[in-house]
């Protein structure tokens, strides 16, 4: 095995981490999804401080779980592990630890663990089972480790100001910075000790969002400056370079995921959401800006991802401002357009500004 394959298995292994307990051993059923659809999906409503947990084989059974109570809490990022959710509480400068096994009877109470900087907690992602990363809006990077009580810091870091992002493969952390509106950068970080082993440029202003491609790939999504629309950039975590910047991703694209078949995922409140083709080196069935994702009247959206059957569940803005999750299917030479049967959208809440859709089970 080359050193190249023995780094790029256990990335590629990390990326997939979801569970690797049974929901059906103690921690609830609700969990374990369907009997033909295991997914959930995971929205975080940031008005309305909550997450909602739903099954994507049977979307009428839901979860809402409201965050632990913080003064001014803006909830801004999740992530997951296992049966944990760790939320960045934004202008509450803290941290929430949540138990996700909401029909369980041994759920954990939720854990709070205040942040060392001065800034709005925008970033969060899990070292270990215990143990997170967050940033705030000052360029403060701390180690929070979580106890039964609550959560402290353990060392923090100072890296480019303005994070966005925070994206842990092993024992490397990556955190997006918009860099106080000059060119982006991803702070290569060591996830233990914080120890600063790289700077990448993003190749574009104003980031927003980062991404995990297949194996040895980053994807950002840069919005730029008026009148320049956004870029999609490509990153090479392993050798810490940039490796491509595409233009063309319309007007302040905030969102991006990219998935198992080579589709990237580009989100915006302008125009909705625009699909780019890996493989294909253009957008997907002509998703692109002139042709999104979208309802008509189009309100934007504010996060997507796909299902493992390629299926688009978009959040946008419903009418009367209620956040909804928007269902689209994908059928090959149409693109994607409303399911022919059962609903194609449920309530999300006030304000959803993050998706997740993941198994639980093994």
């Amino acid at each position: 095995m080359t050193v190249a394959q023995r780094i790029l298995l256990p990335l590629v292994l990390a990326l997939s981490l979801g569970s690797c307990r049974d929901p059906l051993g103690g921690r609830g059923e609700f969990l374990a999804g369907t009997r033909r659809n295991r997914q959930i999906g995971i929205v975080l409503d940031s008005a309305g401080r909550s997450l909602l947990l739903f099954q994507l084989g049977n979307l009428g059974e839901q979860r809402p779980l409201a965050l632990p109570e913080a003064a001014a809490s803006t909830p801004a990022d999740f992530a997951i592990r296992e049966y944990d959710a760790a939320v960045a509480l934004g202008d509450a400068g803290a941290v929430a630890l949540v138990d996700l096994a909401v029909d369980s009877g041994d759920r954990r109470a939720d854990r709070l663990a205040a942040f060392p900087g001065g800034g709005r907690v925008a970033a969060v992602a899990f070292v270990n089972r215990d143990t997170v990363l967050a940033a705030d809006t000052t360029g403060t990077v701390a180690q929070i480790a979580f106890g039964d009580g609550g959560g402290s810091a353990l060392r923090t870091v100072a890296v480019a100001p303005g994070p966005r992002k925070i994206l842990v493969a092993l024992d490397r952390a990556y955190v997006l910075s918009d860099n106080a509106g000059g060119e982006g950068v991803i702070t290569v970080l060591n996830s233990h000790t914080l120890e600063v082993l790289a700077t990448i440029p993003t190749g574009g202003r104003n980031p927003r969002d980062m991404t995990f491609g297949s194996a040895d790939r980053l994807y950002v999504v840069n919005a730029g400056v008026a009148p320049l629309g956004g870029r999609l950039s490509e990153i090479s975590p392993l050798s810490a370079e940039l490796r491509e910047t595409i233009p063309g991703m319309g007007r302040d694209p905030s969102r991006v995921f990219a998935d198992g078949r080579g589709r990237v995922y580009i989100s915006s409140r302008a125009y909705g959401t625009i699909v780019w083709d890996l493989r294909r080196r253009d957008f997907l069935e002509d998703h692109g800006p002139d042709r999104p994702v979208c309802d008509a009247p189009c309100r934007g959206a504010t996060d997507a991802r796909s299902n493992e059957q390629g299926d688009l569940y978009q959040l946008t803005p419903g009418d009367g401002g209620a956040s909804l999750v928007r269902i689209w299917s994908y059928r090959e030479g149409e693109g994607y357009r409303n399911p022919d049967e059962g609903p194609a959208s449920i309530a999300a809440g006030a304000y959803a500004t993050r998706i997740q859709i993941r198994r639980f089970d093994r």
